[in-house]
């Protein structure tokens, strides 16, 4: 099953277990007619196609990724999201956290210029075994509580903020076993004072346009310290 298989009436729960009802043809004030929108059932706004891939995963953060596929048992559950009132007709066949030796929190920018490592990160990764957990910077306040047990928490920026020096403190509190590698285009001397000085474990510059140079850094400081 694909993106475009959705049919109006249809229910669908994320990685994050929120539920969304499927609405065709709808017409909204930002984006215009679109094909069809996924629409909040707790009155939290909607989803819109282009978020994601025809796979039904999220563009920008895998919290958002379609994991199940209901419909409605009768047309008088048209709006029901209990459990009896509704039939799964399609879940996400995937590597689970139980299957991986493993596992990564990758948080990158939106607007970050190196963010096409993102797929060829995951890649790598689950051609080692680990598996990755994919989230945008702007959405780390609102982790799930259950997601707190990461090996390594990668984080891919633009620059060393303090915004970004506070949000690595905060992590570090919630991750405090975890190891930090942060990926940056700041290969500045003072950069590298600051991360060390907050106590980030790995630093990768990733100011070259040969990303091949990047990914092979990442995977031979990611093997070093599996191999402690």
């Amino acid at each position: 099953m694909n993106l475009y298989d959705l049919k109006s009436g249809m229910r669908v729960r994320t990685r994050n277990n929120n539920m969304y009802l499927v609405i065709e043809n709808y017409i909204t004030e930002k984006y215009g007619k679109l094909n069809f929108i996924l629409a909040n059932f707790n009155g939290g706004g909607f989803n819109v196609p282009c978020s994601y891939s025809e796979n039904m995963c999220n563009h920008s953060n895998n919290l958002y990724d379609i994991m199940e596929v209901y419909i409605p048992c009768t047309d008088n559950d048209i709006l029901k999201t209990c459990e009896s009132r509704i039939k799964s007709i399609w879940q996400r066949n995937e590597v689970t956290f139980d299957n991986c030796d493993n596992r990564i929190l990758y948080i990158d920018d939106m607007f970050c210029d190196s963010r096409i490592l993102r797929q060829d990160i995951v890649n790598m990764m689950k051609n080692k075994n680990i598996h990755t957990s994919v989230i945008d910077l702007r959405d780390v306040d609102n982790l799930p509580s259950e997601i707190c047990d990461f090996d390594f928490i990668l984080i891919n920026i633009n620059d060393v903020t303090n915004y970004i020096l506070l949000l690595i403190s905060r992590l570090q509190k919630i991750f405090s076993y975890s190891y930090f590698i942060i990926l940056t285009k700041n290969d500045s001397v003072s950069a590298m004072k600051e991360l060390i000085n907050n106590g980030i474990n790995g630093y990768i510059n990733t100011s070259s346009d040969e990303y091949d140079i990047v990914l092979n850094d990442i995977s031979s400081l990611i093997d070093r310290k599996l191999a402690e």
